[in-house]
Order: C-alpha cells, then sequence, then structure tokens
C-alpha cells in the first residue's frame, strides 16, 4: 500500500455464502511487511515420549538459537498433537528438543532442503546411555549414563565415536544414534521406537542362499514400522554364502569429485565368489537429509571397477517418506556409491578408517569380482 502512504485509506471486507449475517472480523494488523528468508527450509513434526504420548510444551531449537513450541492441536484432527515448525536456513543443521524432566534429544548432521518442508517425529526419552568401550549391547560395563542395566525400550542410546558394539541378544531402545567412527553390529534383532541417525558404520553378516530376498541393516520398532533403512538383496537361485555388508553413514572420501557424493554408501562382500554374467538382485536406500545437494531425480549408483565408477543400470527408483530407494544391477562387489553424476575415476588399494567417520581411499586396487548385484524394493 505504499501508494497511499499519508492518505486516508478505507478497507471494505466481502463476505459472500451461507451465514452471511453472522461473520465478523477481529483485530485487523496492517504493518510492514516481514524480509522472507533468504533461503532455507522446514522441520515438522510432533514431540513425543517413549510411550507414544504427545508432549505440547516442549520446544524445538534450531542451529540460530531460535525456539518454537510444540502446541496441542484439540480442534484439528488432521494435525498430530504436540506439533511445531521450526525454520532453518538451507544445509547441515542441528535441532535439539527440550522437556523439563526429559532428556535432550539431538539430531545433528541434518540436511535442510531449500524451500522444502521435511518430516521429523522428536522422541524425548528419560535416561542416555553412551558406550564408553568395545563390548556386547548386553554388557552392564560397555555403557555410560544409565544404571546398572543394559539399554531399554524408553532410553536414548549413543555408539560414541572410536566404540564398537554387538548386539548379541534381542534389544530395543527409544533413539539410536551411532557417531562417526563408531561402529554398530547386528548380530541379533535391535527395535529402534524413535529415530535412528546412522553417522558411523552399521554392520550386518546373513545367509544370502538363493531363496528369497535378505534385508541388511534394516531397523524397525514393535510395530514393525521401518526406522531404518539398508540394503537388500536377492540372489534368485545364487548362492552367495554368508554374505557381509557394512552401510556407512558417511561420505566415500578420495581424490576428484566423491566429497559430493550422498553421505551414506555401502560396501558389500559375499563368502561365494560369482563368475559373469550372474546377476543378483537388491535395492539401496539412504535418507533425505544425506543427499549433500545432489538431486535425487537425478541420483545413481556407481560401482567401482578397474580403475573406474560405472555407472549401474537402474531398474527402478522412488521415495518412501524421507528414504530414497534406487534398485540397480552391478557387475561386482565393492563400494557402491550415490550420486547425480559421474564420480571422478581414481585408483583404490583399501580403507582405511578415521575417527572423523570418513572412510579415506589409498591408491590401487580394491577388490573387485564379477558378480551383478542389484536392490531390490521391498514391498
Amino acid at each position: 500500500m505504499t501508494a497511499y502512504a499519508g492518505q486516508t485509506v478505507y478497507l471494505a471486507f466481502r463476505y459472500t455464502g451461507d451465514y452471511m449475517d453472522e461473520w465478523y472480523l477481529d483485530d485487523v494488523l496492517i504493518s510492514v511487511p516481514c524480509t522472507l528468508p533468504a533461503g532455507g527450509g522446514l522441520l515438522a513434526g510432533s514431540v513425543y515420549d517413549a510411550n507414544l504420548l504427545p508432549l505440547p510444551g516442549a520446544q524445538i531449537r534450531n542451529g540460530l538459537g531460535e525456539t518454537v513450541t510444540a502446541q496441542g492441536t484439540p480442534e484439528d484432527a488432521a494435525i498430530s498433537e504436540a506439533f511445531y515448525a521450526s525454520y532453518a536456513p538451507a544445509g547441515t543443521q542441528t535441532f535439539t528438543a527440550t522437556l523439563s524432566g526429559y532428556v535432550d534429544t539431538v539430531i545433528s548432521g541434518y540436511w535442510v532442503q531449500n524451500g522444502v518442508t521435511q518430516a521429523h517425529d522428536f522422541f524425548l526419552a528419560t535416561r542416555n546411555y553412551t558406550s564408553v568401550a568395545d563390548g556386547n549391547w548386553s554388557a552392564v560395563d560397555s555403557w555410560a549414563g544409565g544404571p546398572a542395566t543394559p539399554p531399554a525400550a524408553g532410553d536414548n542410546v549413543v555408539i560414541a565415536a572410536g566404540t564398537e558394539i554387538t548386539v548379541n541378544t534381542p534389544a530395543e531402545c527409544l533413539n539410536l544414534t551411532v557417531e562417526p567412527g563408531a561402529r554398530l553390529n547386528l548380530v541379533s534383532s535391535l527395535r529402534v521406537h524413535g529415530h535412528v541417525i546412522n553417522g558411523g558404520q552399521l554392520h550386518q553378516e546373513a545367509l544370502v542362499d538363493g531363496v528369497g530376498a535378505v534385508d541388511f541393516g534394516m531397523l524397525h520398532d514393535g510395530a514393525g514400522n521401518a526406522k531404518y533403512y539398508g540394503v537388500t538383496l536377492e540372489a534368485a537361485g545364487v548362492n552367495l554364502g554368508l554374505t557381509r555388508v557394512d552401510i556407512y553413514g558417511a561420505i566415500l572420501e578420495g581424490s576428484g569429485n566423491l566429497a559430493q557424493t550422498v553421505g551414506t554408501w555401502f560396501d558389500i562382500t559375499p563368502q561365494n565368489p560369482i563368475a559373469s554374467p550372474t546377476v543378483v538382485s537388491a535395492t539401496f536406500w539412504y535418507p533425505a537429509d544425506a543427499l549433500n545437494g545432489n538431486d535425487p531425480g537425478a541420483a545413481a549408483v556407481y560401482h567401482y571397477h578397474n580403475g573406474v565408477w560405472e555407472l549401474l543400470p537402474q531398474f527402478g527408483g522412488g521415495v518412501d517418506g524421507r528414504w530414497h530407494w534406487l534398485e540397480v544391477g552391478a557387475t561386482g562387489f565393492s563400494p557402491f556409491v550415490i550420486k547425480d553424476d559421474a564420480p571422478t575415476p581414481v585408483t583404490l588399494r583399501g580403507l582405511t578408517r578415521s575417527l572423523g567417520g570418513i572412510l579415506t581411499l589409498v591408491g590401487g586396487l580394491l577388490a573387485v569380482g564379477v558378480v551383478c548385484v542389484t536392490h531390490k524394493r521391498r514391498a
């Protein structure tokens, strides 16, 4: 209304429809417009306790120190209780959920996409467990921060950098964080009722005997809802034997443009070598917050073979909530990365794990087989 500055202005409001003699306006305000953010996105969702009860009044703080409060929504059944929406600039951000009487829950390294609203629910626990030594999940001396018992369904669990924990018996927790430089071995089942953040390494071994599909690194809650997706292999009629899969929540560091790959990569090692042209089917999953600037519509899977990164033929792909999946076919077992354009060719000799959680490539050739690998989406 700049053109009317200094003048007397009359505003008229007109309503048409039913009950036109019953409507009214209140608290009309004309003010200087706010400055729109230059770029950023929203994180929105609800805040719950360990029993999935909403926690209105919980506060969500972004990395700028700005705080919003989760609100009850009794008059809108379409919006969950304890709802919040928090803005943050585009890029890697940190969000913290707090409420008196509960343990703060922090998500760090979350990739905020410009102009996009991303869904994320917070689950607040009453206890925090952090691994302090290599050992089994069930061993009390593996942990600090809780009582003299292993973590339980309502507890936050952090696998700390430099430690390796093995889930040796059926276990559960509320929220799970695997820090960069940490490793979690999935020998037995693990239920996670809240969220999973993998910044380190998830390791699992299973028999792939050519009968049906086999999941690796898949974590669910008690109701069967997926909390973390990994890899699915389906080797129809082909016996790969005991197969090892490592899922890294980091970039595969090396020369060229590997630093621009999606922040999740995979390494697969079968027991039995297979001669070409055998084809194995599988699916690679990665979370939206690991895009690292890549265009999900153009993302593809690349496999390192004979000194170059080969683009694998894609059989399918899509989005399931905050998870993206790609179904491909490959010609060998070695590191697999995801990128929206071709990684620069490099020469590899091996992998060196750093405490920072980034796997570094050092010159030479990493063991490569002649097997075709694909990741097939499970219904």
